[in-house]
């Protein structure tokens, strides 16, 4: 989709060619046109209202902006009512032109503001002549917008134009509002581009115990930190990129967010922790302007932080990476009972390599989601994962104390054989076991569905019933909950990247997040022990009707509460 495109509105201001009877010819002084742009983002072209008929819209060339008389009917409130699934976006480029013997002319173009509320406002005058040229000519008359631009983003999608005079005749045309001020307020909805995933080794790209990144820390809490992600392994044109985020030498218990948007006092989290513990949680989130994330410790005042990040991967707008297929979880690797053929505990620093293709992963799979969990670790220490054997790997993918079982969700690219390799770096002579789960893979072909990246949204909590789950949910017992048309999921989505998180567990155990509800499922999303707010990444295919199902997993008797923060999802 080309980036820059030269629209017609034909008949913005006069859609429909009249001629004015004598009655009401008197030629007005001046008429004066205020035009509010609300630019709107949607995450395909599948929701841009472009017409009562979707289909009927031409994703892939100009279209002629027409007014769509059907649904402007819909439209009662010009500043907010924008489909849900859509956010106000700013900084896109509206130019204004004349109609021909019209003096009037926007020399420069109108940006939208770029804090996000995407409104622009132009105020134009037309003079006696030009009025009455306006209110003579066929259409297209008045003003017409001539050109839209938000460079290396997005393309144009469709526009909506309507009054304030609120007369019921749903017309645009200056004809028919006579010689009182007209404030028009113009909609656009433009769609990110279809994404695709392009896998690459661990790298690291933020710690501040060293200034990597541009942040010497540790950051304190409550201060939003923005660090560059494109620009060396991740390309200039990348809207979102899949990594692990790290905690360390925090100095009170709290939380981190990492999202495209820097905020002070975040909605939503990342990775919860103790003090004393380094952790790590995995990520799947879209990237702010000029190719940045931000992050922020949320704890009591005066407390700081260590953070680290390591990039996995990244998406790109078009069809040159791979697209993605979930699957329902499975188990691949599981050191305690030898399967995935290798029998445990392993030992420290000795990498051990698994195959991956072969049974639900297909031999055409490039990259995998999925969950890796450590349990019976005889020390403290890591695990790596990635495609290429290491012994003293220089990155991390789950942090650990002994005696946790924990786990953490994994975007990762496949080796030479379709093969993934773990190695536990722990203190000389320790060992531990390893289970890993898949979730889905990705293919080097059109064949699965494409990323749209999302701000961060809470589809479940069962503290206070959203989502339609009141907690504490009991053991054993499946809960299923709404994802599509919530949170600005799409009604086509097939998988969503997300964040689950426990609270108030009154005993260890662990959840399970699923497209279908079972009561004792035979994989682990998010492992646990009492008293301890605890979140992983997902990566996960939808149910039937878009839902999905989570299952706390302890003995008879115990409770918990759930937290679901939503950040993309897959779509054809």
């Amino acid at each position: 989709m080309r980036s820059r495109r030269t629209i017609s509105l034909l008949a913005a201001f006069g859609l429909v060619a009249a001629i004015v009877p004598a009655s009401t010819a008197a030629v007005a002084v001046s008429q004066v046109v205020q035009v509010t742009f609300i630019s709107t983002l949607c995450p395909s072209y599948t929701v841009v209202p472009a017409n009562a008929t979707p289909s009927a819209f031409d994703q892939t060339g100009g279209h002629f902006a027409e007014l769509d008389t059907s649904y402007q009917k819909f439209l009662t409130n010009p500043a907010t009512d924008i489909p849900g699934i859509c956010t106000k976006a700013g900084g896109w480029q509206f130019q204004l032109w004349s109609n021909p013997g019209v003096s009037v002319k926007v020399g420069s173009p109108l940006t939208t503001l770029s804090s996000g509320a995407g409104l622009g406002t132009l105020t134009v005058t037309l003079d006696a002549t030009e009025l009455a040229l306006a209110k003579t000519t066929g259409a297209p008359t008045g003003l017409w917008i001539t050109q839209i631009t938000k460079p290396s983003v997005a393309g144009f999608g469709a526009l909506r134009c309507y009054n304030d005079i609120h007369n019921g005749d749903d017309r645009e045309n200056i004809q028919g509002i006579g010689t009182a001020s007209l404030h028009i307020y113009c909609i656009s909805y433009s769609a990110l581009p279809p994404t695709t995933y392009h896998a690459l080794d661990p790298a690291r790209l933020l710690d501040t115990r060293t200034g990597k990144g541009g942040i010497a820390g540790p950051v304190p809490a409550n201060t939003a930190k923005t660090f560059h992600v494109t620009g060396g392994v991740v390309p200039a044109n990348a809207t979102a990129v899949t990594g692990n985020l790290t905690v360390t030498n925090q100095t009170a218990k709290g939380f981190l967010f990492i999202g495209p948007v820097p905020t002070n006092a975040p909605g939503s989290s990342t990775l919860n922790f103790p003090v004393g513990d380094n952790r790590a949680n995995a990520v799947t989130v879209g990237l702010g302007a000029g190719g940045t994330l931000s992050f922020t410790y949320a704890a009591h005042a005066g407390n700081k932080t260590d953070v680290v990040f390591d990039v996995t991967g990244y998406f790109t707008p078009g069809v040159t990476g791979d697209t993605y297929h979930p699957l329902d979880p499975a188990r691949l690797l599981d050191t305690r009972t030898g399967k995935g053929g290798i029998t445990g505990p392993v030992p420290s620093h000795s990498a051990k390599t698994f195959t991956v293709i072969g049974g639900v992963v297909p031999s055409t799979a490039t990259a995998v989601t999925g969950n890796l969990t450590v349990t019976n670790q005889t020390s403290k220490g890591f695990l790596f994962i990635g495609p290429v054997a290491s012994n003293s790997p220089g990155s991390s993918t789950l942090n650990f104390p002994v005696h946790d079982n924990r786990a953490n969700a994994v975007t990762v690219g496949l080796g030479l054989g379709g093969t993934l390799s773990f190695t536990f770096a722990g203190t000389a002579g320790a060992n531990t076991d390893v289970i890993f789960d898949v979730t889905g893979y990705f293919t080097h072909d059109l064949t699965g569905t494409f990323y749209v990246p999302l701000s961060p949204a809470r589809l479940l909590d069962t503290r206070i019933s959203t989502g339609g789950v009141t907690g504490p949910v009991p053991s054993h017992t499946a809960r299923t909950f709404a994802v599509i048309n919530h949170g600005r999921v799409s009604s086509l989505a097939k998988a969503v990247t997300g964040n689950l998180t426990v609270t108030n567990q009154t005993t260890k155990g662990f959840l399970f997040i699923g497209p279908v509800a079972s009561n004792s499922p035979t994989s682990s999303t998010l492992n646990f022990p009492v008293h301890d707010n605890r979140a992983n990444a997902v990566t996960v295919g939808l149910g039937a009707g878009g839902t999905l199902s989570f299952t706390y997993v302890a003995p008879a008797g115990a409770r918990t509460d759930a937290i679901f923060d939503v950040t993309g999802y897959f779509t054809p």
